[in-house]
């Protein structure tokens, strides 16, 4: 009877063994099989849902080649509400969460050319004149900045 008594204790050590053995050869298995999945996509609502890289999605829901995006600048602001460009090629910024103007040249260096303590520079234009505007919010003010200022 000691024979039999070896066998099932050694059965019960590896019968647990073979149990893990087998689910890490069924995982491998399932982790190296490929399946083809087939979804449509007929709303601009559906195409929402994912991330578009490379494409555009138009708002009739046509998909078109989006233009390449590079990034030039990272602000310290959370939002920037106004674009103006000059013919130099030179950016400024309205921005928000710090209230700024930003120069950007084409090097895509920042300059702080304005910081205000209201909320937000909501607008910056560029007048017939040769000057930058920039309204701020709440107080409405309206601020006539040189772009060339250092």
């Amino acid at each position: 009877m000691v024979p039999s008594a070896i066998w099932l204790s050694r059965s019960r050590i590896s019968l647990p063994i073979v149990a893990l053995a087998a689910f890490f050869a069924a995982a491998l298995v399932a982790a190296r099989s490929q399946s083809t999945h087939l979804w449509t996509q007929s709303h601009v609502d559906e195409f929402e849902k994912g991330t578009p890289q490379g494409v555009a999605i138009t708002s009739d829901g046509h998909l078109r080649e989006a233009p390449g995006l590079k990034e030039i600048l990272t602000t310290p602001s959370t939002f920037v509400w106004s674009i103006a460009v000059d013919k130099s090629g030179a950016a400024y910024l309205g921005t928000a969460s710090p209230a700024t103007v930003l120069r950007v040249g084409a090097d895509g260096k920042a300059f702080v050319m304005f910081e205000t303590k209201d909320l937000s520079v909501q607008a910056v234009r560029l007048g017939p004149d040769g000057a930058l505007y920039a309204a701020t919010m709440p107080s409405g003010k309206v601020y006539r900045l040189n772009p060339a200022a250092t």
